[in-house]
């Protein structure tokens, strides 16, 4: 690509990124991630396509219900998101949401992000619950949504595209040893792992999220 191109597409991406971080788009070629921001790959589509099969897309921090200086718009920050992600020419398999869905953990806010995050065009959606979703203490508005695939634990682990990947938070685990303990053992033999482990697991290596792989 030209400096006059990639200024241009650099350009295109800040636009996109005008209410904050969309996402972080996940590429895997010859068993690597590579890890691209969402705007930048909707913005350089030919670029993006280079890095590899999109396996996943990771968001997190919507904090709907938020309505601060900081962010007066998070619901078109969501939109957008969804946007960038329904226009990708090849569509990730599924999307990870990784934590910090609502601001308040209130039910109206759940309903609201459910109702939109409805709107991906995607097969699997998984989450896990920031510490800004388990602000109730039994956690009942965030599994009532989103705690089916973990039967109400807040930890689970599933397969896709040969890599085996877990998620588990803190945030809601009274037995955080136990949850560790878990997520060591569902990964044993595995070649290739992708997991979110931690109090706040939307923050980390990446843009937004601890993603570890092997």
């Amino acid at each position: 690509m030209s400096d006059d191109r990639s200024l241009q597409s650099r350009r295109n991406a800040l636009k996109c990124m005008a209410y904050g971080g969309a996402g972080t788009l996940f590429a895997l070629a010859g068993g690597v991630f590579t890890p691209i921001e969402l705007a930048v790959a909707a913005a350089d589509k030919q670029g993006a396509a280079r890095l590899g099969k999109p396996l996943f897309v990771q968001i997190s921090d919507t904090h709907i219900g938020f309505n601060k200086d900081a962010n007066p718009d998070v619901n078109g920050t969501l939109t957008q998101t969804i946007d960038l992600v329904n226009g990708m020419s090849e569509q990730p398999a599924l999307i990870i949401h990784t934590g910090d869905i609502t601001h308040l953990s209130k039910p109206a806010e759940f309903d609201l992000a459910q109702q939109m995050l409805s709107g991906l065009r995607t097969s699997e959606l998984h989450t896990v619950p920031g510490e800004h979703d388990t602000t109730d203490a039994t956690v009942t508005e965030y599994f009532n949504r989103f705690g089916k695939v973990s039967d109400n634990k807040g930890y689970y682990s599933f397969d896709h595209a040969g890599v085996h990947s877990w998620r588990s938070s803190m945030c809601c685990n009274s037995n955080p040893v136990a949850s560790a303990r878990w997520a060591r053992n569902s990964s044993l033999g595995c070649r290739r792992l992708e997991g979110t482990l931690g109090q706040h697991p939307h923050r980390g290596l990446c843009p937004h999220a601890a993603v570890d792989h092997l």
